[in-house]
């Protein structure tokens, strides 16, 4: 069986895989900077849900499926030509690849077929690192697998249609010819085939679990001070990395050309052979002129893109301060004083408090909208008096011993901040119903002098601007929900980002520190983490576990300075 693999593309496979790892590298040069450019101009222009956005996306989506479909079309043109063994260069490639895309756009019919079987036929590779992004985020179980049962059914019901693009391209026929022969081609053997496709998945496990731990753990471990030296190993990860998808992605085209070719000579079908070579000249595609551009425009992206990662000097990120979540909440109600006192007792650095006002405009100290799950009183904070919500019990949520537990005011949390040397990150809870909220905050900061030993911290960016505009003074950061990615980086008006712990990662890390903020990391608990984060040089973990985070960078510390 690996014979008939082997024989399939043994008389151009050198070429072959040559062609793909070059195609590979130079499609990651086009597509990266090209979307680092578009999500640079969606941030400076604060275009999120814009339809402009959502435009400038399509065109990233659209131009990444246009390079897969290409190379698709490229890989069948190169074994074809090995099988038949005939030589072929890259200008044949390129010119005869292009005349078979516009052929296959032009037969939209078999284009939406394999549209639907991609993610079927790179499954190890979506799945895999779908997998890993689950781990990271909280998704509703039920749903994905809804989803997933529907797409299933299509891409079962599709396969039948996998071949429809070797007829197209390779056969010549029409569009309802190739999805007929494609058919009976396949119509004794869609169970092997589908086994085949399954076996050749999960071969390509090692390599891409290979390809993970080169990138998350290799990029964790190495420490280099020297940005060139930095950007040189980065550099030879990335070729490293484009070699393993190019090896999978060839294995999995060669097996489904080699069951093509080998379903034809079973049936006795003749293997025919477009003459391409009198449609090329047809073509006005002006290939040196296009080429020329091409090239000249990937370079000034990609040097603007280098220029802005290897020319400005990395921060060097201080030790990783640790941040009480609501307080010592494990051994305390939450986002009271008995929480806070806790926290200082366990030497936590920072305290996290949720700051909410209320219906006679005071600032207290609440994380929920509705104080149901804490107090059992069906009401929302803003819909209520100081007065009344001083009445409340706070504390037997937790454990009857703090039944006396009352809401605190920003004021007695900054005093007692100031009095026990502990910083204060504040986040700010909005309903879109307060008045004058960033006023108040700022005034009590001013008050007690505080604009020092906190962070503001909001996930709506015109309420940090207002912050900032009140007393530039004051550090804030955006609180980032949902995905996180480097957009946020270019951002005025903030001092750190704050990131949930599953959406975080190394390259993140890095470019927030080269544009000069910190990291706050929320809400991580899990030690492996810790450990990994602390590596990574993160500025600030925010916890439920401060006893564990204090002793996870006391050891990162005592690790240093034995080295």
């Amino acid at each position: 069986m690996i014979e008939k693999y082997v024989k399939t593309i043994k008389y151009n496979i050198k070429f072959l895989v040559l062609y793909e790892f070059f195609y590979m590298l130079f499609s990651s040069l086009l597509i990266i900077p090209i979307s680092v450019f578009l999500y640079d101009f969606v941030v400076k222009n604060q275009i999120f849900y814009s339809f402009a956005s959502i435009f400038l996306i399509t065109i990233i989506i659209s131009l990444s499926l246009l390079l897969i479909i290409f190379n698709k079309i490229n890989i069948i043109t190169i074994i074809d030509k090995s099988k038949h063994k005939k030589d072929i260069t890259f200008k044949d490639v390129l010119v005869i690849s292009a005349c078979k895309l516009s052929r296959l756009l032009s037969n939209y019919k078999v284009f939406i077929m394999y549209l639907c079987l991609l993610p079927f036929l790179y499954f190890t590779f979506i799945g895999f690192f779908t997998i890993k992004y689950f781990n990271y985020h909280s998704i509703n179980v039920n749903w994905f697998l809804t989803v997933f049962s529907i797409y299933l059914i299509i891409a079962l019901y599709s396969f039948k249609y996998i071949y429809s693009m070797y007829y197209l391209l390779i056969d010549g026929k029409n569009t309802k010819n190739s999805n007929k022969a494609s058919i009976n081609l396949i119509k004794n053997s869609i169970a092997i085939d589908i086994s085949k496709l399954l076996v050749i998945q999960i071969c390509a496990i090692p390599l891409l679990l290979l390809m993970v731990y080169i990138y998350d753990e290799m990029t964790l471990r190495i420490a280099i001070s020297n940005i060139i030296l930095k950007n040189f190993v980065n550099f030879l990860i990335w070729l490293l990395n484009t070699f393993i998808i190019t090896i999978y992605i060839i294995l999995l085209n060669v097996v489904v050309s080699t069951m093509f070719y080998n379903h034809k000579k079973e049936n006795k079908e003749r293997c025919k052979q477009i003459n391409i070579s009198s449609k090329i000249h047809q073509i006005n595609l002006a290939p040196k002129t296009a080429f020329f551009v091409s090239i000249i425009f990937s370079v000034l992206l990609c040097s603007n893109y280098i220029y802005q990662n290897m020319t400005i000097d990395p921060i060097e990120p201080k030790i990783t301060e640790v941040t009480a979540h609501r307080g010592d909440n494990m051994n305390y109600p939450e986002n009271t004083m008995a929480a806070f006192k806790g926290a200082v007792k366990e030497n936590a650095t920072w305290i996290e408090i949720d700051v909410r006002q209320t219906k006679d405009q005071k600032l207290v100290i609440f994380h929920d909208e509705n104080l149901y799950r804490i107090t059992g009183v069906d009401k929302n904070v803003i819909d209520a008096t100081y007065d009344e919500l001083k009445e409340l019990d706070y504390g037997s949520f937790f454990s009857t011993e703090y039944s006396n537990e009352k809401i605190p005011l920003l004021s007695e949390v900054i005093s007692f901040a100031k009095e026990n040397n502990v910083k204060l990150n504040i986040e700010l809870k909005n309903t879109g119903r307060e008045v004058n909220f960033e006023e108040q905050v700022i005034n009590i900061i001013n008050k007690y002098d505080f604009a020092d030993y906190c962070i503001v911290e909001s996930p709506m960016y015109r309420q940090i601007r207002k912050i900032k505009r009140l007393n530039p003074n004051v550090r804030t950061a955006f609180l980032t929900v949902g995905i996180a990615n480097e957009d946020i980086i270019h951002l005025t008006d903030i001092d750190a980002i704050s990131i949930d712990v599953f959406s975080v990662n190394n390259y993140l890390i890095d470019e927030i520190h080269r544009a000069g903020k910190e990291v706050f990391v929320w809400t991580l608990n899990d030690e492996n983490i810790m450990n990994k984060l602390i590596a990574s040089k993160v500025d600030n973990i925010i916890t439920d576990n401060v006893l564990l985070a204090n002793k996870k960078v006391k050891e990162w510390k005592d690790k240093q300075m034995d080295y």
